[in-house]
């Protein structure tokens, strides 16, 4: 059962982490967009704003008993804000992250964990987690690496997982939290981590084994002799 007090302090400890990367953005930086599929720091910034109002407008859909509305792809995002001004960038990226804290500061513990049908059963504190917190990490560390930062990034990431696992300490949550950074670390290149933290998520949530064979996030990994080896580790612990 999660707990409001840390899940709080999770989503102002990404909050924080995205307005300091937007505040060192040089004018280039802030002005000149990337490619469709190769987004620069706005772009970045653009889509994450978008997810986390969108998210702020999920959960008043919930509270009120009725359909959440669809967002918009990452595509037509893209196509939305790439020659917007930076003042409207940053203050989608600001209203975003307060809209989505002030919704969850209202909010009590039970409604936090009452399961929601029209989100497949999960409780709402599971889709505000994967959006305002761990979506919004992922991109802020990827944006260090892609600027060479990875020791920053690195840490960054270390903060959001101890955090993360305070919010739930559930094995579901812990591993698929643990699963999702190994995503991110295999995504940019970091086996090693990636794998570590791959085999503490796996055996803390194993119904996510098969669907990590076929993950794409994974597809780097899946004909490594460590990533096999790792699985062959699991799956021995499953039958003991």
């Amino acid at each position: 059962m999660v707990q409001k007090s840390d899940f709080i302090a999770a989503l102002q400890f990404a909050n924080q982490e995205l307005l300091a990367f937007a505040g060192e953005l040089n004018e280039a930086d802030r002005t000149t967009p990337g490619l469709v599929d190769r987004w620069a720091a706005r772009d970045v910034l653009a889509h994450v704003g978008t997810s986390n109002q969108e998210m702020a407008e999920i959960i008043t859909a919930v509270r009120r008993g009725e359909t959440p509305p669809a967002g918009i792809t990452n595509e037509e995002c893209y196509h939305r804000y790439k020659d917007r001004p930076w003042e409207e960038i940053i203050a989608l990226v600001r209203k975003g992250n307060s809209s989505v804290l002030a919704q969850v500061q209202d909010l009590n513990e039970e409604e936090l964990n009452a399961p929601v049908e029209a989100l497949n059963g999960r409780p709402l504190w599971r889709n505000i987690a994967a959006t305002a917190f761990l979506h919004t990490i992922i991109h802020i560390a990827q944006s260090l690496i892609d600027r060479g930062e990875r020791d920053r990034a690195m840490r960054i990431n270390e903060q959001s997982i101890e955090l993360g696992m305070k919010i739930d300490d559930s094995p579901g949550w812990q591993g698929l939290f643990l699963y999702n950074t190994g995503c991110y670390l295999a995504l940019v290149g970091e086996k090693q981590l990636a794998l570590e933290n791959l085999e503490k998520g796996l055996r803390l949530n194993p119904q996510l084994v098969e669907y990590s064979k076929q993950d794409t996030d994974l597809i780097s990994l899946h004909d490594d002799a460590g990533f096999l080896a790792m699985l062959e580790r699991v799956a021995e612990t499953e039958q003991t």
